[in-house]
């Protein structure tokens, strides 16, 4: 490594800015193009998906579009088979295998058996409960872009504030969401619905009231719009819950944007400095993630798994699910491995 973190050691944010990793080639290694970037991919789809969808089939080139997003909203849960292929990444998934292997393989066969032995209920709470994941997930990936942004502009660690900014988003979109949600809709909680709006509403509202004032504050403090912006577009990334009743319109826009967000953010892990062959990488990147996306493709056909098709719908949302885990784990710059290898493989950000 170029840049060595001790087994343990706690850095500050200012102490990981000034890492000075030797310079190698990189196909992506630009702090304003990976920051403009985020945010365009995050701004894009909160703004196409829900504004075209009720007229998309009647415009060829917005349909195409559209439907070009969702299909992306799917693969990039593939990117995570990288983690599998890379030579460092795939030494720290076999150390440490009772979590990136036993725990994601265990899941997929708890949520396989739960809808094989119950394939009515079983899929509806299923679906309940992966429903909050992935919402939730959605913000721990917008915490990141925060951290990333704070890190890369100098402006020190998130705020109190702003990390209850990001903590109450996505607890109110989730709340919210479960109106649009068909298998809620069958379940015991289906009466509560109107009052989980409600809660939705109020901590969205503190949410945005939180990210305000930090907006504020970083902005006479250090006189830059860049993490201001950043955090009062990733507090307002749940508000199309609270506007549209349809889970395309109310929740596929900040899914398409959470899965562009994970294709940049992988794109620059895959070609970072560290990395011998960059070009070599990116190819490894995309052949797992087509890989991958095929295997979930597999598990939404139906009348080709004959006895064993009750256990399918379990089986691929664990396989999503799975990305959770690997996501959780290898992003999580708390540990130094990990943190290790995002300073060594994309250094700008941290100068």
């Amino acid at each position: 490594m170029h840049y060595r973190i001790l087994k343990g050691q706690n850095m500050s944010y200012e102490q990981i800015a000034a890492a000075k990793p030797a310079k190698k080639s990189q196909i992506l290694s630009d702090k304003k193009l990976f920051l403009f970037l985020l945010a365009i991919v995050t701004i894009f789809p909160l703004i196409f998906i829900p504004s075209t969808s009720a007229f998309r089939a009647e415009v060829s080139s917005i349909d195409n579009v559209f439907r070009l997003l969702l299909l992306m909203s799917t693969m990039h849960v593939g990117l995570t088979a990288y983690f599998y292929l890379d030579n460092q990444y795939r030494s720290q998934v076999f150390d440490k295998w009772k979590y990136y292997i036993g725990f994601p393989v265990t899941l997929i066969v708890c949520a396989g058996l739960l809808t094989g032995f119950s394939p009515k209920w079983g899929l509806i709470y299923l679906m309940i409960f992966y429903h909050a994941w992935l919402l939730y997930h959605y913000g721990r990936q917008n915490y990141g872009i925060l951290a990333f942004t704070a890190i890369s502009t100098g402006t020190g660690r998130p705020m109190l504030l702003e990390r209850i900014a990001l903590h109450l988003a996505p607890i109110g979109g989730i709340c919210a969401s479960y109106k649009v949600l068909g298998q809620f809709k069958k379940s015991v909680l289906f009466p509560y619905t109107d009052l989980l709006q409600n809660i939705g509403i109020l901590l969205t509202i503190i949410a945005l009231i939180c990210a305000i004032y930090s907006s504020v504050y970083q902005f006479r403090k250090h006189h830059s719009l860049q993490r201001p912006a950043m955090l009062m577009l990733l507090s307002c990334f749940y508000l199309p819950t609270f506007f549209f009743n349809n889970y395309v319109q109310a929740v596929m826009g900040y899914a398409i944007a959470h899965a562009l967000q994970y294709f940049v953010f992988m794109s620059f892990l895959a070609t970072g400095t560290n990395t011998k062959r960059p070009m070599h990488s990116l190819i490894v990147l995309i052949g797992g993630m087509l890989s991958t996306w095929g295997l979930i493709l597999l598990t939404r056909e139906k009348g080709i798994w004959g006895s064993f098709e009750p256990f399918v719908p379990g089986i691929g949302i664990g396989l999503i699910m799975w990305h959770f885990i690997m996501d959780a784990g290898f992003w999580k710059l708390s540990v130094p491995w990990q943190r290790e290898q995002v300073i060594s493989r994309i250094p700008f950000i941290f100068k």
